[in-house]
């Protein structure tokens, strides 16, 4: 019973990090949508600031993903530099986490409860 509580948080532990990803990352590509729409009608734009704090937060896969789709900040090396680097690191964070820090969770929450 114990090994299936621990395999049991194991498995949540990693499905919200997916939810987490694939909500930011739909929440950052329509930021850029919505960016790229007022910036055709002419009307106030979200500042790059926003843009570059939610693409860190987690969204830089959407950030990516948009800039490819709808070529909105493609020509701006000062833009997508950055998200290139958050994207880099979010993928680092993700292995680093599966090879690292939820392999060793089991044992610690094994531990923990004994």
């Amino acid at each position: 019973m114990l090994n299936f509580l621990i395999l049991l948080t194991t498995l949540l532990l990693w499905y919200n990090i997916w939810i987490y990803y694939i909500v930011i990352g739909i929440f950052t590509a329509l930021l850029f949508c919505y960016d790229k729409a007022v910036a055709i009608k002419g009307k106030r734009r979200i500042p790059e600031m926003t843009l570059h704090l939610a693409s860190f937060a987690g969204g830089a896969f959407g950030a990516i993903l948009t800039i490819c789709l709808i070529r909105h900040k493609s020509s701006k090396p000062v833009f997508y530099i950055p998200v290139a680097l958050f994207t880099s690191l979010h993928v680092c964070l993700v292995l680093f986490l599966y090879r690292k820090g939820f392999h060793a969770l089991p044992a610690l929450i094994s531990a923990y409860l004994h």
